[in-house]
C-alpha cells in the first residue's frame, strides 16, 4: 500500500505531452489545432474536485489489494517463471525503460 501511495503522489512519469488534432475549447481556453499540451500527472492526482480535499495527504489505506495479493501469492507458489529462449535483450527508453522486443516468459508448473 505504501508503494502504491508513493507512486500516486510521486509517479515515475511526471508529465505527458499531447498535440491537439483539432481546434478545441479547454475549460474556456481556445486551443488551436497543432498546439502541444503538457499534462502534469501530479496535478491530475491532486485535483480536489476529483479526489477529495485530502488528495495531497499520504494515505496508504486508499489501496486495499491485500486479498488480491494473497490470492496471487497462493497461485504463484505453484509455478516457476523463466525468460523464454526467444527473448532478445533490447531495452528502450520510452518514458520508462521497457523491453523493445517484448518479454516472453515461460510459466512452469511446480509439483508441490
Amino acid at each position: 500500500m505504501v508503494m502504491y501511495e508513493t507512486l500516486w503522489l510521486y509517479g515515475v512519469v511526471p508529465m505527458i505531452s499531447r498535440q491537439a488534432t483539432a481546434d478545441a475549447d479547454l475549460c474556456g481556453m481556445k486551443v488551436p489545432k497543432g498546439t502541444r499540451l503538457q499534462i502534469l500527472i501530479a496535478m491530475l492526482h491532486r485535483n480536489e474536485e476529483v479526489w477529495g480535499v485530502d488528495t495531497g495527504a499520504f494515505n496508504p489505506q486508499d489501496f486495499t489489494m491485500l486479498e488480491a495479493k494473497a490470492t496471487l501469492a497462493l497461485i504463484l507458489r505453484r509455478f516457476a517463471f523463466e525468460v523464454a529462449p526467444e527473448y532478445v535483450h533490447a531495452p528502450v527508453d520510452f518514458m520508462t525503460l521497457q523491453p523493445s522486443k517484448g518479454l516472453p516468459v515461460m510459466l512452469n508448473f511446480l509439483d508441490v
